[in-house]
């Protein structure tokens, strides 16, 4: 989404910025809570659902980015989040977010929408605006808009901008608020994605891929998440699919034959922050580590990893992704904990203290 086109670029061909790109011109949003931004529809207000919102993205308060008309029938359904990347001159300041389909005719029709608070002192680099999920089709010749407001009123309470909850300020102490918003530079990334209901990635391996160490399976899926800064939208949804002929009879697992635990061992050097993609919910956890740590097969418990290995394994991961996570912006505390919890381990709390988070 560049702010000087005003466009929503698709991604398979947007415009990605480089080190040499020029700077992008920031959008200002400024919110005076005297005349606060109404509530239209949405979720959040009576009435309710979709209405015509042209006139009211029209006001100066209100920032809009809009694609241009789609060439074919765009299938939407799953969870919506907008990574919105912005600053504010107080300590506290509100963000809505809402979607719409834009007619030839110009009118706009809201379809999902989010709102958060930012308090005082909370990390809003960028700003994570988790929307309505959708399933809905936006028809060839449409288009799609994503509205930004600092106020919508009086669904959510004003933000006096200091800090405080609303029942502890008065209207006269009330203050106007700018919101600068940054888009289309590579170290200020604007995002609105859709994270896809039950979605899930495959990565196809083959004999000769495995047995020559080729990694091009994963690198052509995971490469192009880490150029568009998209990754945190495919979180746990990779799954591998391996094609690897064996003799009959051969009673060995997958994860026992070495020719595929080494092409794990090179993956893993190359990505050792794997486990973030992989889906946890089908096991595909469980059986990556098993690539990696010693372990033994039970015909009942299934997989019994070395107690030290799997220790050594865990908390490897742990403090490799700390950093990477920490580097992509992302929540890491309770990411950890989770992965940790899924082979049995519980993190102190304060272990974090010395991982930054």
């Amino acid at each position: 989404m560049g702010d000087r086109e005003g466009t929503l670029h698709p991604a398979s061909d947007s415009p990605h910025p480089t080190p040499h790109s020029p700077l992008p011109t920031p959008d200002i949003l400024v919110h005076d809570p005297w005349r606060p931004v109404p509530a239209l529809g949405g979720h959040s207000i009576f009435p309710s659902g979709p209405y015509d919102r042209s006139s009211l993205d029209d006001r100066t308060d209100i920032l809009t980015y809009t694609s241009a008309p789609l060439f074919e029938d765009l299938h939407l359904a799953g969870e919506i989040v907008s990574l919105i990347c912005c600053v504010a001159d107080t300590p506290s300041f509100d963000l809505c977010a809402v979607l719409s389909e834009v007619w030839p005719n110009g009118s706009v029709y809201n379809f999902s929408q989010g709102y958060i608070r930012i308090s005082s002192g909370q990390d809003s680099s960028p700003v994570k605006i988790s929307l309505q999920p959708t399933c809905m089709c936006i028809k060839q010749g449409n288009a799609l808009r994503l509205s930004l407001s600092a106020a919508c009123f009086p669904a959510y309470p004003i933000n006096a901008g200091m800090g405080l909850p609303p029942g502890n300020t008065r209207l006269i102490d009330q203050q106007i608020i700018t919101v600068t918003v940054y888009s289309g530079a590579i170290d200020l990334p604007t995002f609105c994605y859709l994270l896809l209901l039950n979605m899930t990635t495959a990565i196809v391996l083959n004999a000769n891929q495995i047995n020559t160490l080729d990694l091009s399976p994963a690198l052509t899926v995971v490469q192009p998440w880490l150029e568009e800064g998209t990754i945190e939208a495919y979180e746990q949804t990779v799954q591998f699919q391996i094609d690897y002929p064996r003799e009959l009879g051969d009673p060995r697992e997958l994860s026992e034959i070495p020719e595929i635990r080494l092409w794990f061992i090179r993956l893993d050097a190359y990505y050792p922050w794997m486990p973030f993609l992989l889906d946890w919910k089908s096991g595909e956890i469980a059986r990556y580590a098993a690539m990696l740590v010693p372990h033994q097969f039970h015909p009942k418990e299934g997989i019994q990893y070395n107690p030290e290995a799997l220790e050594i394994f865990v908390m490897h991961k742990v403090f490799v992704m700390a950093i990477w996570l920490k580097e992509q912006g992302i929540e890491g505390r309770a990411r950890l904990k989770s992965m940790a919890q899924m082979f049995g381990y519980e993190l102190d709390d304060g272990l974090f203290d010395f991982l930054y988070f």
